[in-house]
């Protein structure tokens, strides 16, 4: 009898180890995660520029002058500060501050009001002080229109629905991107293989998703977004130099903002 009880006991004490997990489980795969489009409701934390962190701007308050200041080219000098001011200063810390006439000593972005591709000599802080850094043009006689056998013409305005103004604004946000130190979206390693017009200097961070409505993207289907950022490039220029939470009249940004270094 007592041979019996503990071959009982023995036999239930197995069935308890087993019912318990001393068997192994089958794994159970992870449900597979639906893919994020980064262009619906992107989180806050999403800032997608490719930005080359070495060239960002210690300061938030960023000199700014032009080569040839004159008045013939007064309205245009006017357009394009407006045009900044409603963009990247808006939804930023950011401050260009100056837009007068350079001098040999001046330091920041001097700007030089020429007809030929809109263009800056590097990005960020790798123009500082560097005379031509930037290049724009207001006038779009030698650069920007194209016959019907893609050869360089004057433009005659409007050229596809585009007005002269429109062609001031659109090429000023993209190349001050640059100046904020932003690499070409579709220079990034993640950008499709369908999007092939790499061009310019690489970016060092690439953070968050690739976008396609950047107006730092030359495969954009509008041309640089029309001039307007979207809502990733909005994100990224708030992570890099901070967003804007009071009137600009009323904010002056000594260095008292301690940059994310996002890399460390």
């Amino acid at each position: 009898m007592r041979n019996r009880i503990l071959l009982i006991i023995i036999i239930f004490s197995l069935w308890l180890l087993m019912s318990c997990g001393g068997g192994a489980a089958p794994v159970e795969e992870p449900a597979a995660e639906p893919e994020e489009s980064p262009y619906e409701n992107p989180p806050e934390s999403i800032s997608p520029l490719y930005v080359l962190e070495e060239s960002i701007w210690e300061s938030n308050i960023i000199d700014l002058c032009w080569e040839n200041l004159d008045q013939n080219n007064e309205a245009e000098r006017v357009l394009i500060q407006s045009v900044i001011e409603n963009t990247w200063e808006a939804v930023s810390l950011v401050d260009f501050v100056g837009w007068e006439a350079c001098t040999p000593e001046s330091r920041g972005i001097r700007i030089r009001l020429s007809d030929e591709p809109p263009h800056t000599k590097g990005l960020g802080t790798s123009i500082d002080g560097l005379e031509n850094g930037m290049v724009l043009n207001v006038t779009f006689d030698h650069w920007g229109c194209i016959d019907s056998d893609y050869n360089q013409m004057a433009c005659i305005f409007p050229y596809h629905s585009y007005a002269k103004e429109d062609f001031i604004r659109v090429t000023a946000v993209h190349e001050f991107g640059h100046a904020l130190s932003f690499a070409h979206e579709q220079n990034r390693s993640d950008t499709p293989s369908w999007c092939d017009q790499g061009q310019g200097t690489e970016g060092s961070m690439p953070i968050g998703g690739w976008d396609l409505d950047s107006v730092m993207n030359y495969c954009n289907p509008r041309w640089s977004g029309d001039g307007y950022l979207s809502e990733m490039d909005i994100a990224g220029v708030q992570t890099i130099y901070g967003a804007r939470t009071i009137e600009k009249d009323h904010k002056k940004f000594y260095g008292l903002f301690e940059k994310l270094h996002l890399l460390e």
